[in-house]
């Protein structure tokens, strides 16, 4: 990182680009690494995101150079270094829009808008996450396209947008997620804690099955179990439930 702070965002927009084919695939590997660890051993993430930086500073700039950058101004951000996140996420997003880097289009637009919510207002995300959306399905990344549209969602109803409105792409949301048959995230989705505020008021809603709780906690999945504790800590303290909060 003592190399990286002495480059300007005008030097690492225009790096040096990686031509080992063997170094590129490395790098490839690193970024589905990823999306497994982001998923099972979150601890882990920051020592594939320093290793890709490494990388990309020895040996150049591939499309993995903006996952890389994106997480790490992620990590930054997470442990309070606002600024520098911002810098970073962004700087990813540039080189994204700037060398056409389809296939990681969407997961960066996610990675990087949750970082830009931190300094910019809440309604300016709206916009990136629904671009996250569309690169994701171009490229074919039904998960990445399915994590920018819930982050949508939850961003509606946040920024104040009409509860009738943001119900239906909560029901849109959900529809995808059966569409493309992806599991773990429809757990995700339905643990939510904005989408548990629906169901508290429409009867008519149909609730996560306890089976389904069940299925996913049992397989101790970290991403998806700590999203379900949260979802039911925020119902709890809004209910002003405090022993269940707690």
């Amino acid at each position: 990182t003592s190399k990286l702070s002495c480059l300007s965002d005008d030097e690492l927009l225009t790096y040096k680009m990686m031509s080992d084919p063997s170094k590129i695939m490395a790098m490839k590997f690193l970024w589905r690494l990823q999306v497994s660890l982001l998923m099972g051993k979150p601890s882990f993430i920051p020592h594939v995101t320093l290793k890709m930086i490494h990388m990309s500073l020895v040996h150049g700039m591939s499309a993995m150079y903006a996952i890389g950058f994106v997480y790490f101004g992620s990590i930054l951000a997470s442990i309070g270094n606002i600024n520098d996140g911002y810098r970073f996420v962004k700087l990813a997003k540039n080189i994204v829009q700037r060398f056409g880097y389809k296939d990681v289009a969407g997961e960066v637009l996610f990675m990087s808008t949750h970082t830009i919510g931190y300094v910019e207002p809440i309604q300016s995300t709206l916009e990136c996450y629904l671009e996250g959306y569309t690169a994701a399905l171009e490229a074919g990344d039904t998960t990445s396209a399915c994590l920018n549209l819930l982050s949508y969602c939850n961003n509606l109803f946040w920024s104040g947008t009409s509860l009738g409105y943001t119900k239906n792409k909560y029901d849109e949301l959900a529809h995808f997620t059966k569409k493309h048959n992806l599991t773990s995230l429809e757990f995700v989705i339905r643990n939510n804690m904005v989408e548990k505020l629906f169901e508290m008021g429409d009867v008519n809603r149909t609730p996560v099955s306890d089976g389904l709780h069940e299925d996913i906690l049992r397989i101790k999945n970290p991403f998806s179990a700590k999203m379900f504790h949260i979802s039911n800590a925020m119902i709890a303290f809004m209910n002003r439930d405090i022993d269940n909060t707690l």
